[in-house]
């Protein structure tokens, strides 16, 4: 099965920073490997 490849706005990944948020389990399925998070030039420059 092919892994899922994700690219996340800005504001999604800071968001799922923090453990009380309810978009938290979007980092812990990325640890978890169930998606490859894919990052644009846009994103790294934001």
């Amino acid at each position: 099965m092919a892994t899922l490849k994700v690219v996340l706005d800005t504001n999604a990944i800071l968001r799922s920073i923090s453990r009380r948020s309810a978009f938290s389990v979007i980092l812990d399925k990325l640890y978890e490997g169930e998606y490859e998070l894919w990052v644009t030039n846009d994103i790294l420059l934001e």
